[in-house]
């Protein structure tokens, strides 16, 4: 069982599971988005690669959650699920853990909307040599 650690560990193998499944789902549906934007053209092109920037982003995002254990909604919201078998969510209410989580849910979604803006980027850019 994994225990609550601020700006570190906040989600159990549960979550951890759900999470990497998501990944996936979101991952292989923006890889097709965006392989279809490079292959359009004009508005529809930049329309796709905005697409597929919104379901990468959520498909990084929860690949980092689960390589981390670390949930950037529960973060934010001043919530952990450790605990094996819970039935929802619990507050944290310490001031000093809250900020560990939000700073560390901010970083996390930082790095997600960088890595899905530089590959819709990429496919933008890829597109006019296709």
């Amino acid at each position: 069982m994994a225990e609550y650690q601020p700006g570190v560990c906040n989600i159990n193998q549960e979550g951890v599971a759900y999470r990497r499944r998501v990944s996936v789902i979101a991952m292989a549906m923006a890889a097709f988005v965006l392989v279809v934007a490079v292959l359009s053209e004009g508005a529809m092109l930049y329309l796709l690669a905005f697409a597929g920037f919104a379901v990468l982003f959520i498909g990084v995002l929860n690949w980092l959650q689960a390589k981390n254990t670390f949930c950037a909604s529960h973060g934010m919201s001043g919530t952990q699920q450790v605990a094996d078998g819970a039935d929802g969510p619990e507050e944290v209410t310490d001031d000093i853990s809250l900020a560990k989580d939000k700073q560390r849910s901010k970083i996390m979604m930082a790095q997600s909307a960088l890595v899905a803006a530089g590959v819709a980027l990429a496919a933008i850019v890829l597109s006019s040599v296709v």
